[in-house]
């Protein structure tokens, strides 16, 4: 998808744009209002348009468990760890582990029809360009 919108000339070939915009945040560019981001999870013919709030992600630190030798909860900017020291017999040396809790989850928003009618509909939209009908 991304060569093909390169080639339509919808956006720069982000290795000529001059900016590290593309390498630091995957970031290639804008089509019609959407930033477009180049990802290896999704395949060669497959784009999902989505706005900023089609997504909910929770990230939160579990409580320690009783009887750890050092325990801590931080969170920062919606992020959330809990760190646990102690020591491994197992391995004899010390360890550390930190467990988090994330989680995400599509969100349904409303949506006001001309005639005045509502539903809940999800603001993303998965395409496969493959199996579209030319």
């Amino acid at each position: 998808m991304y060569a093909e919108l390169t080639d339509a000339k919808a956006i720069s070939d982000a290795s000529q744009s001059g900016s590290t915009e593309a390498l630091r945040n995957a970031r290639v560019g804008r089509v019609r209002g959407f930033n477009t981001f180049e990802h290896n999870c999704l395949d060669d013919d497959e784009t999902i348009f989505y706005n900023r709030d089609a997504v909910s992600l929770a990230i939160r630190a579990p409580y320690p468990p009783e009887g750890t030798a050092f325990s801590a909860m931080q969170s920062e900017g919606g992020f959330a760890m809990t760190w646990i020291k102690d020591y491994g017999s197992s391995i004899l040396k010390n360890r550390s582990v930190f467990p988090t809790y994330a989680g995400a989850q599509v969100i349904k928003v409303k949506r006001l029809a001309k005639d005045g009618a509502t539903s809940l509909i999800t603001p993303a939209i998965r395409v496969k360009t493959s199996i579209v009908p030319a």
